[in-house]
C-alpha cells in the first residue's frame, strides 16, 4: 500500500481541524469560565450541575423560610409578653380597685381612665403584624 499525498492531505487536515477544536473548546472554557457551555459537551456533569443548582435553590428556600418563621415566632413572642406584662398591670389594678376602703371616687376614675388604655394596648398588640400579615389574626 503506498502513501499518497492526499493521503497526508487528508489527514493532516483531520489533525489541524481536530487541534483548532480543542483550542476553540479550551478558549470557551477560559472566556466563560465554565468547563461545561453545553449540555453536549458532558452530559454527565451538566446533568450533576443542574441537580446540584435545584439543590442550592431548595436549599436559598429553606433558608428564607427558617428566617421568616424566626422573625414571625421572634414577633408573637415579644408581643406576647409585652401583653404579659400589660396583663399584670391589669389585675394589679384589679386588686387595687377591689380595696374598697383605700380608694376614692377620683382614684377609682384614675384606675378605670388606666384600664381602658391598657384595654387599647392590648387590642393593638392582638392586630399585630409580621411582613403585612396578622400574627395572632386580628
Amino acid at each position: 500500500m503506498s502513501v499518497t499525498n492526499s493521503m497526508i492531505l487528508a489527514s493532516t487536515l483531520r489533525d489541524l481541524n481536530g487541534s483548532l477544536n480543542r483550542l476553540q473548546r479550551s478558549q470557551t472554557e477560559l472566556s466563560t469560565g465554565r468547563l461545561i457551555n453545553r449540555p453536549s459537551d458532558d452530559p454527565t456533569k451538566a446533568t450533576q450541575a443542574m441537580s446540584l443548582r435545584t439543590q442550592d435553590r431548595v436549599g436559598t428556600h429553606r433558608q428564607r423560610a427558617a428566617e421568616d418563621a424566626s422573625g414571625w415566632l421572634d414577633t408573637a413572642g415579644s408581643t406576647l409578653m409585652s401583653g404579659l406584662d400589660l396583663m399584670i398591670r391589669v389585675k394589679e389594678l384589679t386588686v387595687q380597685a377591689s380595696n374598697s376602703g383605700a380608694s376614692t371616687a377620683q382614684s377609682r376614675g384614675a384606675i378605670a381612665s388606666e384600664m381602658r388604655s391598657l384595654r387599647d394596648e392590648l387590642l393593638a398588640m392582638a392586630n399585630t403584624t409580621y411582613i403585612d400579615r396578622p400574627v395572632f389574626n386580628g
